[in-house]
């Protein structure tokens, strides 16, 4: 029996190679961002495309710096949770007890709103700089914090009623919160100026 009576022989073009990535077979779209548009935009419009075109039920995954991204972000909260623990304990062990700690982080959420207004009016992205940033503010919102209420104990210890004592307090440290703030924004200033290789 002749083999052309049972099979059908056709030619067609196919892909020299199939890739493979995390053992499934997988296409990798690679790009340049354009001037003025942040990672985290696009890989969210691009996670948006993908929802609405992927009618095979196919999975996204990311390589490269879409991948540092995402585990950057995931990084930052596990970190950021770990700083605001690791200083309320520290401020318990200092002060022997839980309520000024807590009374001192009361101070965070506010520098953390201004910090996100900043990078939002600023147009900037939360990138690995403006995270260390972030951190460096919640120590450095909990040092006003131990400022105020280290010096309202001393008064209160010495008789002196508590919202006199508080208001005495925030009145004769607001100069070294206000120099120390300043020293703070003033050696950043370089760093923002700064421009070339690693910049």
């Amino acid at each position: 029996m002749p083999l052309d009576s049972v099979i059908t022989l056709s030619e067609q073009a196919t892909a020299d190679r199939l890739n493979h990535y995390n053992r499934m077979r997988a296409i990798t779209l690679t790009a340049n961002l354009a001037p003025g548009y942040a990672l985290e935009s696009t890989l969210d419009f691009l996670n948006k495309v993908a929802m609405e075109e992927n009618t095979l039920g196919g999975a996204i995954d990311y390589k490269g710096e879409s991948q540092m991204f995402y585990e950057g972000v995931s990084a930052m909260t596990y970190i950021f949770v770990l700083a605001l623990a690791v200083t309320f304990l520290v401020l318990a062990a200092q002060f022997e007890s839980f309520v000024h700690p807590l009374i001192i982080m009361l101070t965070v959420p506010l520098g953390l709103i201004n910090a996100l207004a900043g990078l939002y009016f600023s147009a900037s992205s939360l990138n690995i700089y403006n995270q260390i940033s972030i951190i460096m503010l919640i120590g450095l919102s909990a040092k006003n914090g131990i400022l105020i209420v280290e010096f309202a104990n001393q008064l209160r210890d010495k008789g002196i009623e508590f919202k006199a004592a508080l208001i005495k307090a925030s009145t004769q440290r607001l100069r070294p919160i206000i120099m120390t703030s300043l020293t703070t924004v003033m050696s950043s200033i370089p760093l923002v100026m700064a421009s070339g290789p690693g910049f």
